[in-house]
């Protein structure tokens, strides 16, 4: 395996760890500012894309999709991934106000990172 297609690999996985990495930083200043349930439905919006993305590269590199006449699946994953970063962008854009700056800069920032993402290795057909 080249190193490149190593490095894509971990740029593609890289917004899983980021809202990994939010949700690590909630849970423990839990005790200190309570959790409104906004700050959590924003990042589950971008946690639902992240994961898909982390795990359909792991199933499709370990089981890649047999040769066919027909595009593969994992374009509908890209598809998928770009449809969810989109509508978490708009979920964050509508609980702005009730969500903290950071977080909010946060999801909107993986959001993008995966939209564009998946609208690039989508191109791809």
């Amino acid at each position: 395996m080249d190193w490149w297609l190593v490095l894509l690999r971990l740029i593609w996985c890289l917004p899983f760890v980021v809202v990994l990495c939010v949700w690590v930083k909630l849970y423990w200043t839990r005790h200190a500012q309570p959790l409104h349930p906004a700050p959590l439905i924003v990042l589950a919006c971008v946690n639902v894309p992240a994961v898909l993305a982390a795990g359909g590269l792991i199933y499709f590199t370990l089981w890649p999709s047999p040769l066919s006449p027909w595009p593969p699946s994992y374009y509908g994953l890209y598809g998928l991934v770009m449809l969810l970063s989109f509508l978490g962008c708009v979920v964050g854009a509508i609980l702005w106000r009730s969500s903290p700056r950071w977080l909010l800069g946060v999801e909107i920032a993986v959001s993008v990172c995966l939209f564009v993402m998946s609208l690039l290795a989508g191109s791809t057909i």
